[in-house]
């Protein structure tokens, strides 16, 4: 994963690059040094995991939306 794609990645799941150094505990400028240093490997394995959890939440969100207003026969 190059800088681009972390970036666009980062918007994509609506998170700044601040919230993300606050997420793993790094400092910002770190993050920020990617650009020249090069994305580590983990990070996009970190983004892929997050992102299927927050779609995973959403789908629980909608089942137990359903689920709450069901009556039993």
């Amino acid at each position: 994963m190059n800088y681009i794609d972390f970036s666009n990645k980062l918007k994509q799941l609506q998170i700044s690059k601040e919230e993300f150094a606050k997420m793993v505990d790094m400092n910002y400028h770190s993050v920020a040094n990617w650009k020249s240093k090069g994305v580590p490997y983990w990070v996009e394995v970190l983004l892929y995991h997050y992102e299927k959890s927050k779609n995973l939440d959403i789908i629980l969100n909608i089942i137990k939306q359903y689920n709450d207003g069901v009556v039993p026969l």
